[in-house]
């Protein structure tokens, strides 16, 4: 069993190597930031999608899309990130 973890922007994909064959895995988060740019705003929604993911031999990319809309959608979110953690069994 091998965990790995790292920090990635908003539809932006990354690639984890394992040491071996990947059998199986688990995608999970310990940290996201979602912020909008100011003045303040009143927030609508907030998701956090990372069902994007894909695995091939001992790589698993992953592909976050974080969403965080404000009750007029007329504001740009600032950075957002994730931080991800892959649980995979070798």
């Amino acid at each position: 069993m091998e965990v790995q973890t790292a920090e990635i922007k908003n539809n932006e994909a990354h690639t984890f190597a394992f040491s071996k064959t990947v059998q199986q895995f688990m995608v999970g988060f310990s940290k996201f930031v979602l912020q909008f740019k100011p003045p303040d705003h009143h927030v609508k929604t907030i998701m956090i999608d990372l069902s994007d993911c894909k695995k091939n031999n001992n790589e698993i990319t992953v592909k976050p899309n974080l969403v965080l809309e404000d009750t007029g959608k007329k504001s740009k979110p600032g950075d957002m990130s994730i931080r991800v953690v892959i649980v995979a069994t070798v």
